[in-house]
């Protein structure tokens, strides 16, 4: 059997279809991070870019021995600006994004940290981890 790889570019390119690679059920881990390499060198030159008016996404890193993903964003705005309770919504969004999806969750659910870095224009900074305990497996593709 194998595992599709469907990798979350809605969280750099948010209105493009993610790419999927199969890899095969052994050391997972390894394919993992050598397909999240290769893809932190492809999108680099393509970054900074603007997701929206006020959200420019930076960049995202892999650190396989520490088994981590983490995302950078930066939020061209003042944290004052936000309405009370952005902090939970951001959270629900960003496991929501992570934990349904079907290369992601498994990770996940072995280990792995993904990690949200928000800077503000003003200067504070937020770390959103991604937390699935709660979501349900999602079926395998065959």
């Amino acid at each position: 059997m194998t595992l599709a790889f469907a990798l979350v570019f809605s969280l750099a390119y948010q209105a493009e279809t993610p790419p999927v690679v199969r890899i095969p059920p052994r050391d997972l881990d390894r394919e993992a991070c050598t397909i999240l390499r290769d893809l932190v060198a492809k999108t680099q030159a393509d970054l900074p870019i603007m997701a929206d008016r006020i959200t420019r996404t930076d960049g995202f890193s892999v650190m396989c021995g520490l088994r981590t993903v983490a995302w950078n964003k930066t939020f061209l705005a003042d944290l004052s600006n936000f309405r009370e309770g952005w902090q939970e919504r951001k959270q629900a969004q960003f496991n929501q994004l992570i934990c349904e999806n079907e290369a992601f969750l498994p990770m996940a659910r072995r280990g792995w940290r993904f990690a949200l870095n928000i800077t503000f224009h003003s200067g504070q900074r937020f770390v959103l981890d991604a937390d699935c305990r709660g979501f349900p497996d999602l079926p395998r593709l065959k």
